[in-house]
């Protein structure tokens, strides 16, 4: 799925067999390598999270699929996300799987950014703007959860 020059692979795009750390550092960069603004994973980035619970834990040095959507996930949300804003969204106290989360991402990020290509006219203020109301709109949704 392509949206504003960044390739997100689909759900079942992502490999299903164990990844190793430089192969999860190449496939992230791939897939913002069209975003000047996100900077890409380093291999301390990715044990820190792992670390701190925001990824699943590579089993015999091998990253599962949905470790890979979590990094996924980490690369563009850490830009205005806090670690316990970004835990509790990659694993919600509903037991939400890492799959529908993605999917979710996903889906929602192809939308916010089909709507910013429909409408080029929007201006730097008004897109911070934007992102200033959905940030504060969704601090209360996190208090309300």
């Amino acid at each position: 799925m392509e949206s504003l020059g960044i390739v997100l692979p689909d759900w079942h795009e992502l490999p299903d067999f164990g990844l190793y750390l430089d192969q999860v550092i190449s496939l992230t960069s791939q897939a913002y390598a069209g975003d000047p603004v996100i900077a890409p994973l380093t291999a301390g980035m990715i044990n820190s999270y792992v670390k701190n619970g925001l990824v699943d834990r590579p089993e015999k040095k091998k990253y599962s699929r949905a470790a890979m959507a979590q990094l996924l996930m980490i690369s563009f949300l850490k830009q205005t996300s806090s670690m316990e804003s970004l835990r509790s969204i990659l694993h919600p106290a509903d037991g939400t799987d890492t799959e529908c989360i993605y999917n979710q991402f996903a889906r929602a990020f192809a939308q916010v950014s089909d709507f910013l290509k429909a409408h080029p006219e929007l201006s730097r203020l008004e897109c911070a703007i934007a992102a200033a109301v959905c940030q504060t709109a969704c601090a209360g949704k996190a208090e309300e959860e």
